[in-house]
């Protein structure tokens, strides 16, 4: 007992002696924090909330929107279950597509609610088609027909009208598991992917994972039924060689039921051939884009204007997309002879993508 009572009696200053040896690692410690501070400091930084909610209202209500993995769909699903904006659009991270579990999830969260069942009756499950709340969506998306194609861009006739009649992804659950499983493959001869308006042509060798089949059978059964949107994070698209038939909204690029014809008294042009055409896209849908843009786009915490450089590598792309955005909207405006708004939206692309670039153009001296 003795002895016991020796060594707590030694504690409290065995206790303290370590702690003052290690005080000036933890200085030493705190030195890259405060040498880095304009990088470490996230304070007023929504930079990743504010794409999130920028990307979702490109989207049509109802729509359909795929991505690219964590980055960019992250914040999004954190818009959606956490503040409950936008629920009605369905986002597709294509990487995690190759998966039977998630086409399987996709396709029972998009079926119709069945009778007598609302999407809203458990908060913490999404049991069926959650609807678009009109009060929580921008303005002009106020008496719009919602489902089908609603911004104006698809071949006309097409029917449209009401909430989303059926899933994406009509698959039996054996039937996903046998796309999932497909291995990898390349096309031994050139084939023609139809679906509604769109015959596109994939070359010989192209290749196929199983995200690429899943992608075309939610375009055949959504066309006409969903508005179909790729975010600019993904390419997708290019694997089903869809780029000529999309339209850019905002941050987003529309894929058009059938050839794109311009239509000046629709606001849809092409867009003039330069460097970033094959970034930007190649057709956009002026007034829509103008005003997410202008009137619905938040960006908060003074940036560009403010921000001396993009404080994460990883998402340096983001504000080159802000970027290309304004690009499309200026190279139109200038070819119509609208040197004001052309200089308006040029303005502002550099100072976008002169902040995505800032990491690059200091360490070559610029």
């Amino acid at each position: 007992e003795a002895a016991h009572r020796a060594v707590l009696e030694r504690l409290p200053a065995l206790s303290v002696r370590p702690s003052m040896r290690t005080a000036p690692i933890l200085v030493l410690a705190l030195i890259p924090l405060f040498a880095n501070w304009s990088w470490a400091n996230r304070n007023y930084d929504y930079s990743a909330r504010d794409w999130a909610y920028n990307l979702l209202m490109s989207v049509d209500p109802y729509g359909v929107l795929f991505t690219n993995g964590d980055n960019d769909t992250f914040p999004l699903w954190y818009l959606q279950e956490v503040e409950g904006l936008r629920r009605d659009v369905q986002v597709i991270v294509m990487s995690y597509l190759n998966t039977p579990w998630y086409a399987q999830q996709i396709r029972d969260l998009t079926q119709p609610c069945p009778p007598g069942v609302s999407a809203g009756q458990d908060p913490t499950r999404i049991i069926c088609q959650r609807p678009y709340e009109q009060d929580r969506g921008p303005e002009f998306y106020r008496g719009v027909q919602t489902g089908g194609d609603t911004a104006g861009v698809s071949v006309a006739g097409r029917p449209t009208g009401g909430v989303p009649t059926q899933s994406i992804l009509p698959l039996t659950n054996e039937e996903i598991r046998e796309v999932a499983n497909t291995p990898p493959y390349l096309t031994r001869e050139a084939q023609v992917y139809r679906a509604g308006g769109i015959e596109a042509l994939l070359p010989a060798n192209t290749v196929m994972v199983p995200a690429d089949i899943f992608l075309a059978y939610i375009i055949q059964a959504s066309l006409g039924d969903r508005p179909i949107y790729f975010a600019m994070t993904t390419q997708a698209y290019e694997e089903l060689n869809l780029r000529p038939y999309l339209v850019r909204q905002g941050v987003a690029l529309k894929l058009n039921d059938g050839p794109v014809q311009p239509d000046s008294a629709r606001g849809i042009y092409a867009v003039p051939p330069s460097g970033l055409t094959g970034i930007i896209g190649p057709y956009i849908d002026m007034p829509r884009t103008e005003t997410l843009v202008s009137d619905v786009f938040l960006h908060r915490g003074g940036i560009p204007d403010e921000w001396g450089h993009w404080v994460d590598i990883a998402t340096e792309g983001i504000p080159a997309y802000y970027g290309y955005t304004h690009r499309g909207l200026a190279l139109v405006y200038d070819a119509q002879g609208q040197a004001t708004d052309a200089q308006r939206h040029l303005l502002l692309s550099d100072k976008w993508i002169e902040l995505a670039n800032k990491r690059y153009l200091s360490e070559l001296g610029q």
